[in-house]
């Protein structure tokens, strides 16, 4: 199984987590989260002026960055199949990782985040930005917010029948 994932972070110098999204390719529930303590002064304009009005609309989503970690690790065990974590960008891979690991846990936590798939490899990406419009009728690159990002890779991955 695949688990599709995708982030939002401060920026490409500073990559602190804002949001994370984790969406299983069949079934289940999933885990989508923001954080609240992440540094505002390290986002870039692109972050301050599209990723930032996303947030807060959902409830029961903001938690701290140590809460984070111990929401996806949760949801993360009580997956009881094998899974790939796939997403369009390493960046969204080691930003999962850092939190899981937190920060170097390698020995408790590694494991939890499985192997990578880079959907972006196989032509995904560019299609998701194509779906995420069409389904969330935004015009720019998408809706840069982790959640509909990740459900839109899920959607695109189904419907080109990459199963």
């Amino acid at each position: 199984m695949i688990i599709f994932l995708d982030t939002e972070f401060t920026g490409f110098s500073s990559r602190e987590l804002i949001s994370l999204a984790l969406v299983p390719e069949v079934g289940g529930s999933e885990c989508y989260l923001e954080v609240s303590d992440f540094d505002r002064s390290l986002c870039d304009q692109f972050v301050t002026s599209m990723v930032l009005p996303q947030l807060g609309h959902t409830p029961g989503v903001m938690c701290t960055w140590n809460e984070a970690h111990i929401r996806v690790v949760s949801w993360l065990r009580s997956l009881d199949v094998p899974y790939q974590i796939g997403s369009d960008s390493e960046n969204d891979f080691w930003i999962l990782r850092e939190l899981v690991t937190k920060k170097g846990s390698e020995a408790a936590y590694g494991a939890l985040c499985g192997a990578w798939l880079n959907l972006g490899s196989v032509g995904i990406r560019s299609l998701a930005i194509e779906n995420t419009a069409q389904l969330f009728n935004v015009i720019d690159e998408g809706a840069h917010n982790a959640l509909a990002d990740a459900r839109a890779l899920r959607a695109t991955w189904l419907r080109e029948g990459r199963q």
